[in-house]
């Protein structure tokens, strides 16, 4: 990961800032954000993780973190990334099975209908 933050804070050293934090968050916050949908994190981890996708901004920057306000430090905040992404998950996950339920209880209520429409008793 720091490999892939250090070759294209080289490589991107002389474009737009914009541009290198477009680079930034769309080759490296999905490899830092592979598959903690399904995974559970203790805290000291998930510090250094947001201190990680931090230094990301500070190298795009070059500046500290206070200077940032509101909903710019909302993009910043790893912590928040991870959580918006499992409550995602875990809100099309309930969905899902809400759905699979409903189909199986249609596909019953159909069968018992053509049980009573055909007269047939299984």
């Amino acid at each position: 990961m720091l490999l892939q933050i250090n070759a294209i804070a080289y490589r991107s050293r002389r474009v737009n800032e914009m541009t290198r934090l477009s680079l930034f968050e769309t080759l490296t916050l999905p490899i830092l954000c592979y598959g903690c949908e399904g995974l559970h994190f203790t805290n000291k981890l998930l510090n250094n993780l947001n201190v990680c996708w931090s230094n990301v901004y500070r190298i795009v920057f070059g500046m500290l973190l206070s200077v940032f306000s509101g909903s710019v430090r909302d993009l910043i905040d790893f912590i928040r990334i991870v959580h918006n992404r499992k409550l995602k998950f875990y809100s099309r996950l309930c969905c899902s099975l809400m759905m699979l339920f409903h189909n199986v209880l249609i596909g019953f209520y159909i069968v018992m209908n053509l049980e009573n429409y055909l007269g047939i008793m299984m």
